[in-house]
């Protein structure tokens, strides 16, 4: 078996359209939670064990990492019309692979980004520092999200705590120079208070 791997621009155009497959799939998994999820067991069919009951279709956030961050944004960016049945109510995107966004998506994300509009639409990006230093530092745009001082993009997700730390930290230096407990804990912070910002933004305005 010979695989061929891409690059460059020759990557993008493949890994745009894999974002919007996978935006399907969000929008697929969705459904199938707010429809049948409790048909999966039959403990489910009871009131007390409902998954389908304890989602608000109304509330949902969604949160990726790198190709996932890129993906959670471009679902929250296309129109949600068609989805009649929920909303989603708020994103974070760590480390976004923003270049592997569909265009019309890449585009919209950066003009609301620069005009400060991805708050009000409940979007929060937050970067590693090594992902800052790749994309963000030459100051080409007109505002650079947050970033975790100390942190590399493996921070952001659970390979960190899958292989030795002498290994990851100090030979592979997949993760940066802090404890990767710390590191997550920053990061899991940053976005539960992202979230409760979000609901509470939003009771505000029914309050009005």
């Amino acid at each position: 078996l010979v695989v061929a791997k891409l690059k460059g621009k020759a990557q993008e155009e493949q890994r745009r359209k894999q974002t919007q497959h996978r935006i399907s799939e969000i929008h697929a998994i969705t459904k199938h939670l707010l429809c049948h999820a409790d048909d999966i067991l039959p403990s489910f069919s009871n009131p007390d064990n409902s998954i389908k009951l304890s989602i608000d279709p109304k509330q949902i956030f969604l949160m990726g990492h790198s190709f996932g961050g890129a993906t959670v944004l471009a679902t929250a960016l296309q129109p949600q019309q068609q989805h009649k049945d929920f909303k989603y109510r708020g994103v974070v995107a760590h480390d976004p692979a923003m270049s592997w966004m569909p265009d019309p998506e890449r585009a919209l994300l950066y003009k609301y980004y620069d005009s400060y509009q991805t708050e009000e639409r409940n979007m929060m990006l937050f970067n590693s520092e090594q992902f800052h230093k790749w994309l963000w530092a030459d100051g080409k745009r007109k505002r650079a999200p947050p970033y975790v001082k100390r942190s590399n993009h493996a921070d952001f997700s659970d390979v960190t705590f899958l292989q030795p730390l002498w290994l990851a930290q100090r030979l592979l230096h997949m993760v940066g120079p802090r404890p990767p407990t710390e590191t997550a804990s920053e990061i899991i912070q940053r976005s539960f208070d992202f979230f409760q910002l979000c609901l509470s933004k939003e009771q505000k305005e029914e309050l009005r």
